[in-house]
């Protein structure tokens, strides 16, 4: 990935399981520094191309935060498109060597495995599908615990869902880096 001239960039690897990507904003809400935590128990590749969207994204926003870090008010909707990139990523790799077994236990990622009936592995609406539904889908109770909004019951309460884009624009990071996939 191609960062701007002058953004510090580190990966710190830690005991466990946990990972995660800091990112540190100027007082114009321009990423100036990115960390990505990767716990050694972590479930592999996968989980470092979770974390790298993640940098990737906050660097690509057009729209600059208005808080000091990503600690305080992650982002549902990069949530979302870093999980379904990395489902992506999983179901087509099988060099993984996990296989994403941890992945697929959590009740939030099966959310994930059912964007498959709304879009492709890059981000793009099925023809079958409607943006109306795919949107219903990541904002509302539609399929009970197995939509997007369990995540942020299941462990990511603090997630912002004002940041929420409509439908298939949620994923346009996704389809920036899969355009010649």
């Amino acid at each position: 990935m191609a960062l701007k001239s002058g953004i510090e960039f580190t990966v710190d690897f830690v005991n466990g399981t946990n990972s995660n990507t800091h990112i540190d904003y100027n007082s114009q809400g321009v990423p100036n520094a990115f960390n990505i935590t990767l716990g050694r128990d972590s479930d592999g590749s996968s989980t470092l191309l979770h974390e790298f969207m993640h940098a990737f994204q906050a660097e690509s926003s057009q729209n600059p935060v208005p808080y000091a870090n990503s600690y305080d008010k992650p982002n549902l909707s990069w949530e979302i498109e870093s999980r379904y990139a990395q489902y992506t990523y999983l179901t087509r790799n099988p060099s993984d060597p996990t296989g994403g077994s941890g992945w697929y236990k959590e009740d939030a990622n099966i959310s994930i495995t059912i964007l498959d009936k709304y879009i492709d592995d890059q981000g793009k609406l099925h023809s079958g599908a409607s943006e109306a539904k795919l949107n219903k889908f990541i904002t509302q109770d539609a399929d009970g615990p197995k939509n997007m909004l369990h995540l942020k019951y299941n462990g990511y309460d603090q997630l912002d869902m004002s940041t929420m884009s409509y439908g298939s624009s949620n994923f346009t990071n996704l389809q920036t880096l899969s355009k010649k996939c």
